[in-house]
This record gives structure tokens, sequence and C-alpha cells, in this order.
């Protein structure tokens, strides 16, 4: 089989979300092993990164979906393309999916769909007929592809498998002596289980000189409740930082804390693992898949568990040796599953299996 030529419609940066990593590590990945043709479709929205309100994306939406079907189609008749890979984030964005689904099988291409979200997380606020767009989604499209096991689990079809999210070793980190530091990084919103962490960290009577490092934006409410919620002895709100700034905070602590309420596959945690942190996360999403087979990385707790999170917050503050047992396991559980080059790999399985018709496990 000749090399197969992928159209990937994913939104481009700026912003750089996660997403947009996504196409950034696989095609660094693509270009060192030259296996399949990868160009990308750009379906960002201009519109600042942050949180919206549903009727702000609707109607940002609708303006920018008629100018990208017609650039869409200009594509497909301009481009010899074995698949259409759509990248989805879910919510409204599943109404340009099934309208770009439509339009490619109209050309006879065959069409791989990516959820970049925890589509079965119990938390994840559907938006308006998306629920039924995905539905339909399954239907016309030859595979649909999650990072969500337990969507896999529910779906129970052939047409529906499981992806991972991977990056590309750095070769600047090296192990040091890291600060006795537990970090967050994210938006400071309700929906990444901040304040619960918050809650949790706040009881307990003894730290041993560990110290919580808050990372991400926030809207004014929001940094009010910081103001009023955090203690300052033992907690610090670093605000917005950049990538390199972040990397920096990451490298010299030894646990990275996510207890999010719905997520997809977070290349922030796969960063944290990458340089050696214990992990402190929630069974949200794809991140249940850091947690099967024996492996342990770190602490997963159930979605808003307060209790369970103090629990292990006291484990983490009374055991270094655990710590750093967890840590080694997150790093080398990484670079056994986790790396750009094994999701690729898993991609490239999945595309030459579409265009021959047979099934993958």
């Amino acid at each position: 089989m000749s090399r197969l030529t992928i159209l990937v419609c994913a939104p481009l940066p700026p912003p750089k979300g996660g997403i947009a990593t996504w196409v950034e590590e696989m095609m660094s990945a693509n270009s060192l092993r030259n296996e399949v043709k990868i160009s990308v479709f750009n379906t960002a929205s201009k519109r600042k990164a942050g949180v919206y309100s549903n009727f702000r994306k609707l109607k940002d939406g609708a303006g920018l979906l008629l100018t990208q079907s017609s650039d869409f189609m200009s594509r497909l008749n301009a481009s010899n393309i074995d698949i259409v890979h759509l990248s989805s984030s879910g919510g409204f964005a599943h109404f340009r999916d099934v309208l770009f689904t439509i339009l490619a099988k109209l050309k006879s291409k065959k069409v791989v769909l990516q959820l970049h979200y925890g589509v079965n997380d119990k938390e994840y606020k559907w938006a308006p007929f998306s629920k039924l767009f995905l539905y339909v989604l399954n239907k016309l499209v030859d595979l649909t592809l999650t990072l969500d096991g337990g969507y896999v689990n529910a779906k129970n079809s052939k047409k529906v498998l499981l992806s991972i999210n991977g990056i590309k070793p750095t070769e600047q980190y090296v192990g040091n002596q890291k600060n006795k530091e537990i970090v967050f990084v994210g938006w400071i919103i309700e929906q990444k289980g901040i304040f619960e962490l918050i809650d949790a960290w706040n009881r307990l009577s003894v730290k041993n000189g560990w110290k919580l490092i808050i990372i991400g934006p926030a809207q004014e409410a929001e940094k009010r409740r910081l103001d009023n919620e955090i203690d300052l002895k033992h907690t610090h709100y670093l605000g917005e930082l950049s990538r390199d700034e972040v990397i920096g905070v990451i490298n010299n602590a030894q646990v990275f804390a996510l207890p999010s309420h719905t997520e997809g596959f977070p290349f922030a945690v796969l960063e944290a693992m990458e340089r050696e942190l214990a992990l402190l996360i929630s069974d949200a999403g794809g991140m249940k898949q850091l947690f099967i087979n024996d492996e342990k990385p770190g602490w997963q707790t159930a979605v808003g568990d307060v209790s369970s999170l103090g629990i292990r917050l006291q484990e983490i503050v009374e055991d270094q040796s655990l710590v750093l047992e967890k840590a080694r396991c997150a790093h080398e559980l990484f670079l056994q599953e986790f790396t750009a080059e094994k999701m690729l790999e898993g991609l490239t399985k999945h595309w030459k299996s579409v265009v021959e018709g047979k099934e993958v496990n």
C-alpha cells in the first residue's frame, strides 16, 4: 500500500489548546517516521480562549461554519485524500463534524472521528442536540476514536475504539533535587476540581514543609474566591504563566494535581509524567487509562471526592519515599506507553484498518 494521505481537521494556534498540541506532537513524530502524509485543515475560531456562554458559542460557530464548509469542499476537490480525520472537542463542534462528514462522504472519502473530551464523564455538559449529533456521527463515520475508556465500554461497538495522547520526550530535562511542591495547572474553574483540592489541602493540620502551587487563568469571581480560600503560608497562586514558565515550575515539583470533573487526556499530565512527577488526579475521561494494568503512577480519586483527596494529600506529605516511588513509575509508564511515537503508531494502525476495511482491537 502506498503512503496514505490524511486530512486532519483541527484547530491550530493561537490559542494553543489540547487538540492543537495533539496535532503538533503527531506531525512532529510523523516527520521522523514519514509513514503517512498529513495535512491540516484549520477549524479554529478567532476568538480569544476562555469560558463562553452556549449562546456565544452558537453565534460564533454559525458564522464560522459557513466559511469553513466552502473552504473544506475546495480542499477535498483539490487534494487526493484517503481519510478525513475529524478532531472534535464535542458540544457545538459536533454540528460542524456532521456537516463535514456528509461533505466528505459525498466525495467518497473515509472519515475517522476523534473525540478529545471525556464523553462518558458524568459532569460533561452536553450542548443542545450535541448528544444527538454524536449518535448520528457514530453511524456515519468509518471509525470513532475516543480517549475515554468508559465510552468505549458503554458503546461496545467495533466502530468505537480507544486512542491515546502522547508527547515527545525532551532531552532538556534532567532530574534534580525537587521541592516539596504539589502543582495544579489549569483553568481556575469549578469543573477542574481546584476548589475541592484547596478545601482538602486546607484541612491538613500538618503539611511537613509541602506547598500547593496553583497556575492558571482566572475570571474575577474565581480570583476573589481564591483570595478568600487559599492559605498564603502553604499555598501560592502564580496566575497565568507562559508554557516555558509552567515547565520550569513543574521541573522543580514532585506531585502534579488535577482532580478535574471532566477531561479528555490532558497533555499537562503527560508533561508531568515525562518530568517525573507523581500524579494526584481524578478518574475523569482518559485519565483512567493511566491506572490500568496495575500501574501506580500516583493516586486516583473519584470526581468530587474531597475526603479521598484529603487522604491522598496526607499520604503525600507523610511519606516522601512513596512519592518518589510513584514519580519513578509515572516516568517509566510515560516512556513505555505515552510518547508521541506510540500515539502515531496507534493512529496509523487505525487509518490503515479503515482503508483496508479491517477490524482493529
